[in-house]
């Protein structure tokens, strides 16, 4: 999915990007007929810091690809090396991943998890099928 991250410097978006250390995010969303989603992700980049835009993938036949539509907001979570059981926890299917998680709403409403490195609230601004 590319996507543009709106109203952020090259300098901070760099700096957000920065601490993408661990290899793993949580992406989340809201899907228009169920409500909150979210999963773990690894396949996440940078694209271009102006225009700001990241890339990150999410299989076809994921129950979630109606959340991450284009023109829908969502919100890229960089752990921190603490939140290791919140990865897992969104990383399982058919589990209440926003369980015992601590949340503020952000763009649209989507859930930002709290504690997170860095937050990118992003808009979808172009979803290619591959693969």
């Amino acid at each position: 999915m590319n996507t543009v991250v709106s109203e952020i410097s090259p300098d901070k978006l760099r700096e957000a990007l920065g601490c993408f250390a661990t290899g793993v995010a949580i992406v989340t969303g809201v899907h228009p007929e169920t409500g909150p989603v979210g999963l773990t992700i690894s396949s996440f980049n940078s694209l271009s810091l102006d225009p700001p835009l990241i890339l990150w993938s999410l299989s076809r036949g994921s129950g979630s690809l109606s959340a991450f539509a284009e023109g829908r907001s969502f919100v890229v979570n960089i752990l921190s090396e603490a939140q290791h059981a919140t990865c897992l926890q969104f990383a399982r299917s058919g589990t209440d991943k926003f369980r015992d998680v601590s949340v503020t709403p952000g763009l649209s409403s989507v859930p930002m998890i709290d504690g997170s490195v860095a937050q990118l609230q992003c808009t979808v601004e172009q979803s290619i099928p591959e693969g």
